[in-house]
């Protein structure tokens, strides 16, 4: 065969790869709608006579017992990083 009709067959092809790939996919009113919302988890009961975990004061240094390294347990909502509004850092 001939160079052209080579690229006339091989342009013939891909064409018809996208019209089949773009027909192959469902189409959104093709998908069925859910029937009812998920049901809503609840948080798992805690056994009898276990009781709560008690979190750390801010400020309280705790170890970590793999690298060594000590955590200050800081309250939420102090922790800034950027700059300020002047461009002056944090």
């Amino acid at each position: 065969m001939g160079t052209r009709i080579r690229c006339a067959l091989m342009a013939l092809i891909l064409v018809l790869a996208g019209v089949l790939g773009a027909h192959a996919q469902l189409r959104p009113e093709v998908t069925p709608k859910p029937k009812k919302p998920p049901a809503v988890r609840k948080p798992a009961a805690r056994p009898p006579g276990k009781k709560p975990e008690v979190l750390p004061a801010p400020g309280a240094v705790k170890e970590n017992p793999k690298d060594g390294l000590k955590y200050v347990l800081d309250s939420a909502g102090d922790v800034s990083d950027g700059l300020l509004a002047g461009g002056q850092r944090v």
